[in-house]
């Protein structure tokens, strides 16, 4: 259920970066205005991440699945037909977005209630494996859907995904093991080490989001072709999905402090985009592996943790932390847009890479805190 609703709610955003230059083409917008639609999906996320977390525990997270996913697979079908111009693309893409917020947080949710405590980081990790997965559904629909069928064909292909997930969450146990938690419910980590850990992982979320929404139109600006730029793209999809599994899976089965890991994999994205800085195939195909591997792995990770330190509610404590993601996820794409517009794409990755820097270095004063907060 987690996995597939995962996969369903974020491929709008990122099938709209994929198909970046099609849409461009034929919308009749530039890289500053594909930039703010994609981070129109996220937008409502940033004001209301948290509250949707709230309102997914106290419906319960099969419910609030069903609710997400019906209303995800409208958004794909409203694009596909009546997108014309940028606002007609827009506005759908921001009803996906609140429906994605719900469906995050209700994951989330039922993961943290339902997994086993030596295996929760690796069973969000693999839930969070669903966000590389749907990128890697977004470039092999460049040239595998839009380049054959056309563009409209590939929110199409988004509305089908978004409705097997939906048949699967309706075919799930309905008992209560996806049941509510109550409205009582609280996180237990303090208000301040909350706000330090959304504001790290909002500078985290702008290198990912300006790597998700830009690798495909920076490819083919490095002089990749449509379809080679798309598959570069799936390619680094698939390195963040592995990455995410196997740095699950390893924080499962070892002692000791997971957010510096978080801190390390993010400096390590931030040295991919860097690379990609240097505007050539090559450096486009390296940069993009490394940033995908370490630059977008992160997540999987940080958010399985934040769950394992909220089992009193990990839906409403990671709709909190999510609304940093979300911030991070608007801003990520707009402001590379504008610099790809103005000074080029090599000022815009290393923007980006500096992000993911401050980025770790707010996450190991989170880490400070939660050693304070709880003892060595």
């Amino acid at each position: 259920m987690s996995v597939v609703t995962t996969v369903a709610s974020v491929l709008p955003a990122f099938l709209t970066g994929a198909l970046g230059v099609q849409l461009r083409d034929a919308l009749g917008f530039d890289a500053t205005g594909l930039g703010f639609a994609v981070a129109s999906f996220f937008v409502v996320g940033v004001v209301g991440s948290a509250a949707l977390g709230r309102l997914g525990e106290r419906l319960g997270a099969r419910h609030a699945m069903t609710i997400g996913l019906c209303t995800t697979i409208l958004a794909n079908l409203v694009i596909a037909t009546w997108a014309d111009r940028w606002l007609t693309l827009a506005i759908p893409l921001m009803a996906a977005g609140a429906a994605n917020a719900l469906n995050q947080t209700a994951a989330n949710s039922l993961l943290g209630r339902t997994s086993a405590d030596d295996r929760l980081i690796f069973s969000v990790s693999v839930k969070q494996a669903g966000m590389p997965a749907a990128t890697l559904l977004g470039g092999l629909a460049v040239p595998g859907i839009a380049q054959t069928a056309g563009w409209r064909w590939a929110y199409v292909a988004a509305a089908a995904v978004a409705l097997g997930a939906l048949a699967i969450v309706r075919r799930a146990d309905p008992t209560g093991r996806a049941g509510p938690a109550g409205p009582a419910s609280r996180p237990d980590l303090d208000p301040i080490t909350f706000l330090v850990l959304a504001t790290a992982v909002a500078f985290g979320a702008y290198m990912a989001g300006a790597l998700a929404s830009w690798t495909v139109s920076s490819a083919e600006a490095a002089g990749l072709s449509a379809g080679a730029a798309g598959l570069l793209l799936a390619g680094g999809s698939a390195l963040g999905i592995t990455s995410r599994l196997l740095m699950g899976d390893r924080a499962d089965r070892r002692s000791g402090p997971t957010l510096p890991v978080v801190a390390r994999m993010m400096l390590f994205g931030a040295a991919g985009l860097v690379v990609l800085a240097a505007g050539t195939p090559a450096s486009a195909m390296l940069g993009t592996a490394v940033g995908f591997g370490a630059g977008w792995a992160w997540p999987g990770l940080f958010n399985g943790t934040i769950v394992a330190l909220n089992p009193s509610a990990p839906g409403a404590a990671t709709g909190i932390t999510q609304t940093g993601t979300y911030l991070g996820v608007v801003v990520g794409p707009v402001v590379t847009g504008v610099l790809v517009d103005g000074p080029g794409y090599a000022s815009a990755w290393l923007v980006a890479a500096l992000s993911g820097v401050i980025a770790a270095g707010l996450m190991l004063v989170g880490q400070q805190r939660l050693r304070h907060q709880n003892g060595p």
